[in-house]
């Protein structure tokens, strides 16, 4: 599959997924401007994804059609495996280890996975992230989040 393709259908792909999960977080309450729901965060990520998805379908449509892209391979595809495993393990865990320590524990993880940088600095990166999450959904939006088994 050229490059071409691959956009218009990476964009397709993203497209009908968002807007099944746009139907999903349809479900789930607004709420109010002084007290959102909790179908605010869903709504937000479900639209910014759908336009997203547009944008790589007009890139891929605007596109030549003899363009060629290189798959991964070896090391490469080992790391894109592993960022769909931590993405999937992240969403099937949330539930249980709760917003806080689950988006801690991938931040940690996925930005060890991209990069070298030391462990004391990454931690303090995926701290940061995870708190500022946390502040910004829980605190500032209260938008209730998955608490865990730890219940933080």
């Amino acid at each position: 599959m050229g490059k071409r393709g691959g956009y218009l259908v990476t964009g397709a792909i993203g497209a009908a997924l968002s807007a099944g999960y746009l139907a999903l977080a349809a479900r789930l309450p607004l709420g109010a401007m002084d007290q959102p729901g909790a179908g605010v965060f869903p709504v937000v990520v479900g639209v910014l994804v759908l336009l997203s998805s547009i944008a790589v379908l007009w890139e891929g449509w605007r596109m030549p059609a003899e363009d060629a892209v290189a798959m991964p391979a070896g090391v490469d595809a080992v790391r894109v495996l592993a960022l769909l495993g931590l993405l999937v393990g992240y969403v099937l865990l949330l539930p249980w280890i709760g917003q806080l320590v689950g988006s801690f524990l991938f931040c940690l993880l996925v930005i060890r996975l991209l990069s070298r940088t030391p462990w004391p600095w990454i931690a303090l990166q995926a701290a940061a992230i995870a708190v500022t999450a946390q502040l910004v959904f829980v605190r500032l939006l209260q938008v209730q989040m998955p608490r865990g088994i730890l219940g933080f």
